[in-house]
């Protein structure tokens, strides 16, 4: 625990924070809709600087570790998402025994850093509940109300110019819109993450005319009529992005509870965030899909079979502004070229020989008031793709054989596990229909490159399970899972898993014998390589921790990793380092 006047010091050092992120702390504890959860603020050097929660809540016990003043640093209490959040600087989710106190293996945590305007870490924010519960969408809204006091912080520079740009143009005044805010003489004053990200750098005292490929004085003429439109130029690194100005306070703080979904741990019978579980990259583009998603802006889905691109639909779908209408997924590779036309857009009776009395309504008609989800999207017939983009950019369609358009009113996700830019080059995709569709990429990883890869198969495990059965995973069968390459991705993994669970039913653990055998073969020949490497490994964590005299980041640097991935294979290896296992 910091002594009282470090505690002090702490809290002076972190007003202006506490005056920003308080408002939106208080906001998103309201959006949870539940007091089973602890928000706090921590400073850059890792001190709690202020805190929400309930006193008789499921969290009491942690009414000391949130106290005003205490250090929750990796340096004070080892792994924890605040400590790994302020080092790495990205967003970071700890569950249970991942946390290297003993005393909290009981918790979950979240957290994601903050950033000023000028893009110096200033802090974090950290939502805590007892383990269980899935922590995604948790992590979402913490990104989101770190970007809220991000702009706030730009909305409050004085006399400031406030530009918003993005390389698409339906994404500028959107929460993924990057800001910056320049002096009426065009000296760029600070910039948001986004806009940091972007562009390679915001730093202050930069001139606009040297960012971008016209003169301050002309763009803010051209930006400045009632009803001026975006501009395009170029960045000197050749990146064409689109410019409005945010004249008023909504353009620049465009976060509304259609973009906080609340982490209530309900889920609808199809969205399944436990598919993403805590990969801290995969989370934060999945994040900017939703955002993208609410503000009716289509998402384009990419990846290997099987990587969970239906599954991300329809959670996107849950969360979107259309969720209570139908969801309808549809496959253009597995219907026929001679009906595809009328799958997707319907027939009026008589336009074909076999048509339905009445006529039939299309994939989009039944869509309507709800989610399109167009998969495969790549294998769709050229000769039709000019057919889809008509209707994406009329929000209208005809049926087959009609004469008379019907209006619809669609979000929409696509997916496809090709190249569309090669098939664009080759001329087997319209490049006017890609651009129309690729609102927001998100690409999905292959399993094998999943960092959350030991969750994901905990999680499905504890799905199929449910209430049924008293059965649980080995550690023998784990390795075997994770050592195997998995081409065919989730939906191999799954399948997998429902079998392993049937032919154990009576057992009370899931062994490698109720694996398919080609997962056992691969775990026996890397499990002599595997001891070696464990044992070289631990000799030389031991042999850095000593030349350090124990130090944690001399031992990080010296060995290349981060203290995150230190702390953990310390505890892999029983390794405890005097002064480094404290209590709070």
């Amino acid at each position: 625990m910091a002594a009282p006047g470090e505690r002090r010091i702490a809290t002076e050092r972190g007003e202006r924070l506490i005056r920003y992120a308080m408002p939106e702390m208080t906001r998103l504890y309201k959006a949870f809709h539940t007091q089973d959860w602890v928000l706090a603020c921590l400073d850059v050097s890792g001190f709690v600087i202020c805190s929400i929660g309930d006193a008789e809540g499921p969290c009491r016990e942690l009414e000391s570790l949130f106290r005003n003043g205490v250090s929750l640093s990796e340096s004070a209490i080892g792994t924890g998402a605040p400590g790994c959040a302020l080092v790495e600087q990205k967003p970071f989710i700890v569950h249970a025994n991942e946390h290297f106190l003993d005393e909290i293996h009981g918790y979950s945590c979240a957290a994601v850093p903050l950033f000023d305007v000028n893009g110096d870490l200033i802090g974090v924010l950290n939502a805590t509940c007892r383990s269980g519960r899935d922590l995604s969408s948790v992590c979402e809204a913490l990104r989101v109300a770190a970007r809220a006091i991000e702009n706030h912080m730009l909305l409050d520079l004085p006399g400031a110019l406030h530009v918003s740009l993005h390389y698409h143009p339906d994404l500028l005044r959107t929460p993924l819109a990057a800001v910056l805010a320049f002096s009426e003489h065009g000296q760029l004053l600070g910039g948001n993450q986004i806009a940091r990200k972007l562009l390679g750098h915001t730093r202050s005292a930069t001139e606009f005319d040297h960012m971008f490929d016209l003169p301050f004085a002309r763009a803010v003429d051209e930006l400045s009529g009632r009803n001026a439109e975006p501009i395009v130029t170029d960045t000197p690194a050749g990146i064409r992005v689109h410019l409005s100005l945010a004249r008023h306070a909504d353009d620049v703080m465009r976060v509304g509870k259609a973009l906080l979904p609340p982490p209530s741990g309900k889920r609808s019978s199809h969205a399944s965030s436990d598919m993403f579980c805590s990969d801290p990259a995969l989370l934060d583009t999945i994040g900017d899909a939703k955002l993208a998603f609410a503000r009716d802006i289509p998402v384009l889905l990419t990846g290997e079979t099987g990587t969970g691109k239906e599954v991300l639909a329809r959670e996107l779908h849950a969360s979107g502004p259309r969720r209570n209408g139908p969801f309808v997924p549809v496959n253009c590779a597995s219907i026929p070229d001679g009906l595809i036309e009328a799958e997707l857009f319907g027939y009026v009776e008589g336009a074909f020989t076999g048509a339905r009395r009445g006529g039939a309504p299309g994939k989009f008609e039944q869509a309507h008031g709800g989610t399109l989800f167009l998969d495969e999207i790549g294998d769709m017939p050229l000769s039709l793709q000019a057919r889809l983009l008509r209707v994406l950019q009329e929000r209208a369609v005809m049926p087959v054989g009609g004469s008379k358009d019907r209006p619809i009113d669609i979000s929409l996700v696509c997916a496809t596990h090709r190249d569309l830019k090669a098939l664009v080059a080759t001329g087997e995709f319209r490049e006017d229909l890609y651009y129309r569709i690729d609102g927001l990429c998100v690409t999905l990883p292959p399993l094998r490159e999943r960092a959350d890869l030991s969750e994901l198969i905990g999680q499905i495990v504890d799905r199929e399970i449910g209430d049924r059965l008293t059965l649980s995973l080995s550690d023998d069968a784990l390795e075997c899972l994770r050592s195997f390459a998995w081409p065919g991705n989730i939906r191999q993994l799954s399948l997998i898993l429902r079998r392993a669970i049937a032919l154990a039913a009576g057992s009370a653990l899931i062994a490698p014998r109720h694996l398919p055998e080609e997962m056992r073969q691969t775990r026996s020949n890397v499990g002599r390589e595997v001891a070696s490497l464990e044992r070289t490994e631990r000799d030389a964590v031991l042999m850095a921790l000593h030349q350090c005299a124990g130090n944690i980041a001399a031992t990080a640097r010296q060995l290349g990793v981060g203290r995150p991935t230190l702390y953990r294979k310390m505890r892999k290896y029983n390794i405890e380092v005097q002064g480094v296992k404290t209590i709070f």
